[in-house]
């Protein structure tokens, strides 16, 4: 809607004051909400405010269950799942409050309970979260404002990066059974691609002739980033990539002929992690594209 060109005062049967209006070529009026003229006459030079449409009342579960079905369609089922746990938790701490109603405080006391529960680093997360999602309800036009918006993340320690050392990763490989995990983990260090990038990637982004890999996003998979990027292959990688004998599937990496699950990946790494005795036990899948950056695997390198 335009901004008003003209405007007057005008008194209905029903005793109000009205605001008479053109804008967009029509004539509007709306209530000044007082039968007093002189009360009516302050309304005039607050115009701007008394013509603002008003902001739907939504409870924030009925908040929660919309953003996450848009969620679906614009973010990773990982992503989705940490907004569902930051909305759920809020509900949880504040009630099932209109979303007009939730103001700073609410954010800064819920902050203070979740670090009686979990660490910083997880706190963050969530507080992150929960103001994009109120972002959203501004671009929504159910917030004027971002009530969250201002408030501080908690402070993190400084700790020094977990990643594996060479001969962490030697006696790790030494120690696993499974061929597809020491696979899997030699994979990510020499290409310094995720997890969620190595168990969705298909062959119909392996590009064997010229020896690089197109990571990008599916219909069921979201890079972190949310833009494809390519990968070069080095000869130990591009070696695991053409055994023609593994195309049991669409998937590059599969357990038993059926897509490889994420958590189950981490889950035996970490497990190895532990039975291997490493020093730093904070070590984990991530903790292998670390590996990568510090380019302690050549290019030319072999396993096993």
């Amino acid at each position: 809607m335009s901004e008003p060109t003209s405007f007057s005062l005008l008194r209905r049967s029903n005793g109000f004051w009205y605001v008479l209006y053109e804008s967009d070529g029509r004539v509007r009026w709306k209530s000044t909400h007082t039968r007093l003229k002189q009360d009516a006459l302050k309304s005039l030079s607050h115009l701007r405010d008394l013509l603002k449409p008003k902001v739907p009342v939504i409870l924030l579960s009925k908040f929660t269950e919309d953003f996450l079905l848009y969620a679906h369609t614009a973010y990773s089922a990982k992503t989705v799942s940490l907004y569902r746990s930051s909305l759920g938790n809020l509900t949880a701490f504040v009630g099932n409050l209109p979303l007009t109603s939730l103001t700073p405080k609410h954010l800064d006391t819920y902050k203070a309970d979740r670090l009686r529960r979990v660490s910083p680093a997880s706190v963050n997360i969530e507080l992150r979260g929960l103001k994009a999602a109120m972002n959203v309800a501004v671009r929504w036009q159910l917030l004027e404002q971002n009530p969250f918006r201002g408030s501080p993340l908690v402070r993190v320690p400084d700790r020094t990066p977990s990643y594996f050392s060479k001969e962490d990763l030697q006696a790790l490989l030494a120690l696993i059974k499974e061929n597809w995990l020491k696979e899997l983990i030699v994979f990510a260090v020499l290409t310094g691609m995720r997890r969620g990038e190595l168990t969705n990637l298909r062959w119909g982004d392996v590009d064997l002739t010229r020896k690089v890999v197109l990571v990008r996003s599916s219909p069921t998979f979201k890079t972190k980033p949310g833009k494809q990027r390519v990968v070069p292959l080095s000869d130990v990688a591009f070696h695991l990539s053409s055994k023609s004998a593994r195309r049991v599937s669409d998937y590059v990496f599969t357990l038993n002929g059926d897509k490889m699950p994420g958590t189950w990946a981490t889950r035996k790494l970490k497990n190895y992690v532990y039975e291997a005795k490493l020093k730093d036990d904070r070590l984990h899948f991530h903790s292998l594209r670390r590996y990568a950056e510090l380019g302690i695997i050549g290019t030319h390198s072999r396993v096993g």
